[in-house]
Order: structure tokens, then C-alpha cells, then sequence
């Protein structure tokens, strides 16, 4: 097991911070301590790898820990030369087609994975595959119908008491008007440009700032509240479905449990987190309004 002390001051702190995430997932009944302990635990969607570096601290014989986009040059060196971890640019299909003759796991581990895949039902079908008897999944699941369910995190984002809060100024509030969101507006397009181009900037409009498209953006469920224009008020691929570029497939709660149990598990274990903001009459159940995140514990099925 490598050394954290061998690992930059800054990716330390960040393992300590999963370290501590995985204790609150053990101690709630939602990660079987015995499923990490001397197991084969598979970090799926692992991004920068510090989860799986905390379930080795927590005793995994070993982690592969594997991503579909995976830039390793994010990751330290010493991780790269650890024998207990395997990090594999690949999807779980290509890791369960490729999985070597014998190898069960123990453990599947997605933490905001399961909201990102465009072809979850066949990709829960093939955790099954490389779980052994008695093996288990746990996901840490992003709702969708939440405030910023959209990910459109230049603009909205977690805030004071548990609230899901505007990032930018409220520059329709302001005398300035647009000018008081300039600098915002421009560093959401330079570091986020996937969410924000020159089409949403055209929009700008002090006269009426309602319709303006930093100002819808701003508001909490904007992507539900604005349906009806949400191809011109999110232009990008990025926040459609079903396409190449596509970072969201959008399913419900409900939709999430029954992918999982089709797929030939049994659900042992379930929770949601909530926010406080007070959700929008638009036809969808307020439970799934303002939950944010769905834990769901499940079994294979023998």
C-alpha cells in the first residue's frame, strides 16, 4: 500500500476528504464494511482515483479503479506504482469484457457515476457480471430533478443551510445591470465552456432582464422550470441526452431503482439527501424535487 504521506499536500487532504465520505457511507449501513475489507473492489468512474485510495486505507485487497475518461495525468506518481491498485482507462463494459478468468468482486463503488450514462441498463447488467456470489453495488446518484440537477454549476450551486443558491451576482438587481455579471459571465465561458458560449451572451437584455438567459439560469430548477425553451437556454450538447457529448441521461429516482433491480439485483439499502429550497409547482412529486443525491445499496442476486 503506498504511503499517503508520499502523496502532495493537496491530494491528501482530498483523500482525506472521500476518507471521510466512505466512513459516513459505512456507518449508515450503506457500504458494507466486510465488502472492502480483503476484497476485490471495482471504483467505478473512478476520476482522480482518491476514493480508491480510501477504500485501500479501509482494507480493500484491491481497488481497480476504472474511468471512461480518465486523465491520468491528474493522478500521482506513487498511485501509478502501487501493486494493491489497478487504474484502467476503460468503461465497465470494457472492463467486464476484459476482466480476467475468475476475478469477482466484491465491491462495485459509484459515487456520481450512475446519472452519467447514457446505456445504464446494459452497463448495471455488466456490474453484475463481474460481481461474485453475495457481491455488491453501491451508487451515490445525482438527481437530475433537483435545483442544479442540470450540473450547470456556474451558476447555481450548494450555499448556506443545506440551499441550493445563486453562484453570480444578482446583476438584475443591481444598477449596473449586466455589467455587474460581466466578469462572472465571462469566467463561466472560459472555464466552462461546455455550459456557457457567445449564444447565451446574446441574450443579454437590461431593458427586460427575465429574459435574459444569465438570468433564468440563475434561478434554482431553471432547467425544469424553463422546459419549454430549453434547447435555446441550454444550447450546448453537453446538456442533452442521448447524443455524442452528452454528460446527463436525466432519469427519475423511481427509473434509477427499477434499472438496478431489471439488472438482477435486490435493493438492501436506500436514502435520499434533501435541500430546503422550496420547489416549483410544475407537475413533479416535491420528494423528488428537492432530493439531491440517491444512495441505494444492492445485492446480486444469487
Amino acid at each position: 500500500m503506498v504511503s499517503v504521506n508520499e502523496l502532495p499536500t493537496a491530494y491528501r487532504t482530498r483523500v482525506e476528504h472521500r476518507l471521510a465520505e466512505l466512513d459516513q457511507y459505512i456507518a449508515a449501513d450503506l457500504v458494507p464494511a466486510e465488502s472492502i475489507k480483503d476484497g476485490l473492489v471495482v471504483d467505478w468512474e473512478a476520476g482522480d482515483v482518491a476514493f480508491s485510495v480510501a477504500l485501500l486505507i479501509r482494507g480493500a485487497k484491491h481497488v481497480f479503479a476504472i474511468d471512461s475518461w480518465m486523465d491520468v495525468d491528474r493522478i500521482p506518481r506513487p498511485l501509478i506504482a502501487c501493486s494493491q491498485l489497478t487504474i484502467k482507462k476503460a468503461s465497465i463494459g470494457e472492463f467486464a469484457q476484459a476482466k480476467s478468468e475468475g476475478l469477482t468482486a466484491t465491491l462495485v463503488f459509484a459515487n456520481t457515476v450512475t446519472e452519467h450514462l447514457q446505456q445504464l441498463p446494459q452497463d448495471l447488467r455488466d456490474v453484475v457480471s463481474i460481481l461474485g456470489d453475495g457481491g455488491v453495488l453501491f451508487t451515490n446518484h445525482d438527481n437530475y430533478y433537483q435545483p442544479v440537477g442540470s450540473h450547470d454549476h456556474g451558476f447555481l450551486y450548494y450555499g448556506r443551510k443545506n440551499r441550493i443558491e445563486t453562484v453570480g451576482p444578482a446583476c438584475w438587481l443591481d444598477a449596473k445591470k449586466c455589467e455587474a455579471s460581466a466578469d462572472h459571465r465571462s469566467r463561466v465561458g472560459r472555464d466552462l465552456p461546455w455550459t456557457w458560449d457567445d449564444r447565451n451572451e446574446r441574450t443579454k437584455n437590461p431593458a427586460n432582464c427575465t429574459e435574459c438567459h444569465y438570468y433564468m439560469r440563475s434561478q434554482p430548477w431553471a432547467h425544469l422550470v424553463y422546459q419549454d425553451r430549453f434547447l435555446s437556454l441550454y444550447p450546448q450538447t453537453s446538456f442533452h441526452t442521448g447524443v455524442k457529448g452528452a454528460s446527463l441521461n436525466k432519469i427519475t429516482p423511481f427509473q434509477l431503482r427499477q434499472f438496478i433491480l431489471e439488472a438482477g439485483f435486490r435493493i438492501e439499502r436506500s436514502e435520499r439527501a434533501f435541500v430546503d429550497n422550496e420547489p416549483p409547482d410544475i407537475g413533479i412529486p416535491i420528494i423528488d424535487l428537492r432530493t439531491t443525491m440517491v444512495r441505494i445499496l444492492a445485492r446480486k442476486v444469487p
